[in-house]
């Protein structure tokens, strides 16, 4: 995301490449993605036109649509919170931690980590930028 290799993993049979904002790609379980992500009603990527495709690097529809992306409405939620100098210093010296998935993961400053909500299970980390355009805050608890 924005020309940093933030993480290097390797999917396997069944995995899904997720596609945010600004071209930022990944991998995920299908399992996780269930979770987190309508899968029963997929859009075609001409029907996610938004603010979502306003964004800087995002891809064009039409190359999203040629690739086969298509377009899931989040249903997961998340308990996140804001990366400081103070935890890089006592808690990722090296800019970095060990993923879920058993590969490192950079983190930077403004960063948000992230933990699955209601059952937590693993912590990841999404940049500021990513994590401004692809989530919105909810006040429910």
């Amino acid at each position: 995301l924005g020309g940093k290799n933030e993480i290097t993993n390797t999917f396997k049979p069944g995995d899904l490449i997720v596609h945010n904002p600004g071209g930022e790609r990944y991998v995920m379980q299908s399992d996780n993605f269930s979770g987190r992500y309508d899968v029963a009603h997929p859009l075609e990527a001409s029907e996610a036109v938004g603010e979502w495709a306003k964004v800087e690097g995002t891809p064009s529809v039409e190359a999203l649509d040629k690739e086969g992306f298509k377009a899931h409405r989040p249903v997961g939620r998340i308990w996140a919170v804001t990366v400081t100098s103070s935890d890089i210093a006592q808690w990722f010296p090296s800019g970095q931690f060990m993923a879920a998935w058993g590969t490192p993961m950079a983190v930077e400053v403004d960063d948000m980590l992230c933990v699955p909500h209601p059952t937590g299970g693993e912590v990841y980390r999404i940049e500021k930028t990513a994590f401004e355009t692809t989530y919105k805050l909810d006040n429910d608890e």
